[in-house]
């Protein structure tokens, strides 16, 4: 049986995970290049609602699924250019989803002994005021 995130939903479209407003988790489905294509509305979202300090991570799901692989492995390029940590995972099989949440921890750990992890502003990432991107959904 496969792990499955808390409060998993279907990853057939980019989603954002914010953790105590210090970092980001987006997520996109590796076998959708309608997921992949959503990224760039995503990251508007993003430098609209946060500041610039938010650790952000771009997180390619469903590396499981070798042969319905849409999205080409380059896509480290997108994530160095937007300034965010790049990571593969698979959610089914586990791979990966553990040394994520594990890296996040070591970074805000880091960050708050440096005495870097203070709120800049109050800006949460609003729920329910985001664009949706149900039109960029993929067949599961």
């Amino acid at each position: 049986m496969g792990y499955r995130w808390p409060g998993a939903i279907p990853f057939h479209y980019s989603v954002i995970l914010q953790i105590r407003k210090c970092s980001l988790i987006v997520v996109y489905d590796v076998c959708c290049q309608a997921s992949y294509d959503s990224l760039i509305q995503w990251i508007n979202e993003i430098e609209t609602h946060t500041n610039s300090k938010v650790l952000t991570y771009l997180v390619g799901n469903k590396i499981d699924q070798i042969n319905r692989r849409e999205i080409p492995t380059t896509i480290e390029q997108f994530a160095n250019r937007y300034e965010m940590t790049f990571l593969e995972t698979s959610a089914k099989e586990a791979d990966n989803v553990e040394k994520l949440f594990f890296d996040i921890a070591r970074e805000l750990t880091k960050q708050a002994k440096a005495h870097e992890l203070r709120p800049h502003n109050n800006k949460a990432f609003p729920s329910g005021k985001t664009t949706p991107v149900s039109s960029y959904s993929c067949q599961a």
